[in-house]
């Protein structure tokens, strides 16, 4: 035997047994059929009969909301029947009544968690989900929303949420899909909050340098003008390729208070890299941290504070623009007019095709005058012929590293090589 749409939790009472008589041959049909309906889990129960040419399907009534347990055994045209012939008992749940949900008090120790407690009393508590809306603003957005027991619990991600007031509603349904909503804790007030939830953090971040600042001081109607050293933290700083630079930084409270012990993530990104994780450091009990970054690229570096129940994370970022370096040399130093000299050199991060410029000065500004591409292991070659040049002329040459895409460097340049040419006297 088999209940009509299953024998999960309905809104309705009315149910419908169906199973199927085999034929009884040369015996008495089937003419009635008797059936006992039980308060699941007691002993209450009530029985009756109904009749039929070989009836398949009995519709009955739950009597009241709950889960039940219903049976049913035939009765022939000779008016054989025995309870004891039952068909295997099915269940039938029935819960009319919606849920009731209310928001909990917010805990002091964890301020971004939201509980709505549910009470349904039959069917159970089945799923739901809490809104959030900005104040005035009559748009509600949907937070992740999890079920424990008998409560629907959802986060607030402060940092992501401008600062102001926001109202908050839930929706709750329950196993028969009865659905109730509110916007109301269980005290009956309206469930307002003001975000941020957690403390706000200040993280400073950079590479600190010295710098002499003017500043006036005055009392008693005179004014004195004097000059002072004062530390910066610079958030992009040119270094050197190779060189070690240290970033320094401090992670505090609203009022200033270091935040001591706190874990920041370092992440490093290039124009040819992804952001990867490279490091983790911890803060002092002043809040205040250190890593020492090598020049391989230009890159960044960010500075992550995950933040924790209480404290709203920060993040802060760091660009070390590195040139990109080549050696250079000539073949001579010196050659007369006619006379050709090959510049060779290396870039200092080995790299293939990438492009290179040969400048010469003149007139007191570098000019490109050759251009070539690198070889495999960042090896070129440039040679140059001289045959204008008259009396006795020292040129210097550099080679210039324009940036370009796929190579994470800025534009960069090698040292000067310089080299004398003596050719006839001038006219």
């Amino acid at each position: 035997m088999t209940v009509e749409g299953g024998e999960g939790w309905r809104r309705t009472p009315s149910f419908v047994l169906v199973w199927a008589n085999p034929g009884e041959g040369d015996r008495a049909p089937i003419m009635a059929a008797h059936h006992s309906l039980c308060r699941a889990g007691t002993q209450e129960c009530s029985s009756a009969r109904s009749g039929g040419d070989g009836i398949g399907r009995i519709a009955l009534d739950a009597p009241a909301p709950g889960e039940y347990t219903a049976s049913v055994w035939r009765e022939d045209a000779a008016g054989n029947q025995e309870a004891d012939n039952a068909s295997v008992p099915v269940t039938l749940r029935y819960d009319p009544e919606p849920p009731q949900p209310a928001f909990e008090p917010s805990s002091l120790s964890d301020p971004t968690r939201i509980s709505v407690i549910v009470a349904d009393k039959v069917s159970g508590l089945a799923g739901g989900a809490i809104e959030i809306s900005r104040a005035g603003s009559g748009t509600w957005q949907a937070l992740p929303t999890g079920q424990e027991g008998d409560r629907l619990v959802a986060r607030i991600d402060d940092a992501r949420f401008p600062a102001g007031d926001y109202s908050l509603r839930a929706r709750a349904f329950d196993q028969a899909r009865n659905e109730a909503s509110t916007d109301r804790r269980a005290d009956g007030q309206p469930m307002t909050i003001r975000l941020p939830l957690r403390i706000a953090s200040e993280m400073r971040t950079g590479i600190a340098r010295r710098k002499i600042v003017q500043r006036e001081r005055g009392g008693r109607g005179k004014r004195r003008s004097g000059r002072r050293r004062v530390t910066v933290l610079d958030a992009r700083r040119r270094v050197r390729f190779g060189r070690r630079v240290t970033v320094t930084g401090r992670l505090a409270n609203r009022d200033g208070q270091g935040i001591a012990g706190a874990q920041v993530r370092v992440f490093s990104s290039s124009p040819v890299a992804p952001e990867a994780l490279v490091g983790v450091i911890a803060t002092d009990s002043e809040g205040r941290y250190r890593y020492r970054a090598r020049a391989v690229s230009t890159r960044t570096l960010r500075f992550a504070y995950a933040g924790t129940e209480l404290i709203l994370p920060a993040e802060r970022q760091v660009t070390l623009l590195v040139p990109a370096t080549s050696t250079m040399r000539a073949s001579r130093g010196h050659v007369r007019n006619g006379q050709a000299v090959r510049f060779a050199g290396r870039l200092g991060a080995p790299a293939t095709d990438k492009l290179v410029e040969l400048q010469v000065r003149l007139s007191g500004r570098y000019q490109t005058f050759r251009t070539a591409r690198t070889e495999p292991g960042g090896r070129w070659s440039i040679g140059y012929r001289f045959r204008r040049t008259c009396g006795r002329t020292r040129f210097d040459f550099r080679a210039r590293l324009p940036k370009e895409s796929g190579y994470p460097f800025e534009t960069g340049r090698s040292q000067t090589v310089p080299v004398t040419v003596t050719g006839r006297p001038c006219a």
